[in-house]
């Protein structure tokens, strides 16, 4: 006979495998897209600011190709596990959306607080990365990564935002095409002004 908490367990362990990606621990992109509604439409209505990042590791393939997927996932782990820490320093909420790709959700994150918070995002992650004994001892080196940043204008479209966001860190990794160590991030205000940001060389 199955008892109470068992029951309870055995229902978070389901939702867990719905909502988060296994090999990070982060929240999957059905989630990530399901915040982002709720949030979207609590910042039409009270008028709060919405700012997303999007992030991507640098030369990720390369990873692969060079070490083998087992050390590219765990340089995936190893962005879960820091990502998660980070999330609460930044008083945001990571989602693996696919591949190498992280999206974070920064509800009520005023645009002079961003270059801050990106900096502690990026060296969060790139001290994780190299403090990783794993990965050093097999000879990785630096993992690096870019970002793309947004903060949603007055009645824009959810979509258009979101491409806003990918825009931004398409320039950031065209910024840093052929430049050792990328490590920085396009950020774009409501007013469509666009901010680099440089962290930890």
């Amino acid at each position: 006979e199955l008892k109470e908490d068992d029951f309870l367990r055995w229902i978070e362990e389901l939702r867990n495998q719905a909502t988060r990606d296994r090999l990070t621990g982060l929240e999957n992109r059905h989630e990530f897209l399901a915040m982002m509604r709720r949030e979207w439409a609590d910042s039409l209505k009270n008028g709060k600011p919405l700012s997303v990042v999007e992030l991507d590791i640098d030369h990720f393939k390369k990873i692969n190709d060079t070490f083998g997927h087992p050390v590219g996932d765990e340089v995936l782990r190893c962005m879960g596990a820091m990502a998660l820490y980070t999330g609460l320093q930044v008083e945001g909420r990571f989602y693996r959306i696919g591949g190498e790709e992280v999206m974070v959700i920064l509800p009520d994150t005023p645009g002079k607080q961003l270059p801050d918070v990106v900096r502690t995002i990026g060296n969060n992650l790139i001290d994780g990365w190299a403090n990783d004994k794993s990965l050093q001892q097999r000879g990785v080196g630096r993992v690096t990564l870019s970002m793309g940043i947004c903060t949603n204008k007055p009645r824009e479209d959810m979509s258009k935002f979101l491409e806003r966001v990918d825009r931004c860190l398409y320039l950031a990794k065209r910024a840093n095409e052929g430049v050792e160590g990328r490590q920085r991030a396009i950020i774009e205000n409501a007013e469509g002004q666009l901010t680099e940001v440089s962290f930890r060389k």
